[in-house]
């Protein structure tokens, strides 16, 4: 069993438990942020509104 760790009164370097807990949010907020652009520009794309152009002999043909 661990008894020397409860004989130490469980040591935690709380400082570096902070800063993982801070790192953790930091990237799942920026994968959040990403997330939401992509949304984003697949909505755009979907909805046709102009915002994206077409590259002249890019091999696809629109017929409307």
């Amino acid at each position: 069993m661990l008894s020397w760790l409860l004989d130490q009164g469980c040591p935690m370097d709380w400082d570096a438990v902070g800063a993982a807990v801070a790192d953790e949010a930091a990237q799942q907020q920026a994968e959040a942020q990403q997330a939401q652009a992509k949304q984003e520009v697949v909505a755009q794309a979907g909805r046709g509104d102009g915002s994206h152009s077409a590259v002249a002999g890019s091999g696809g043909v629109f017929r409307g």
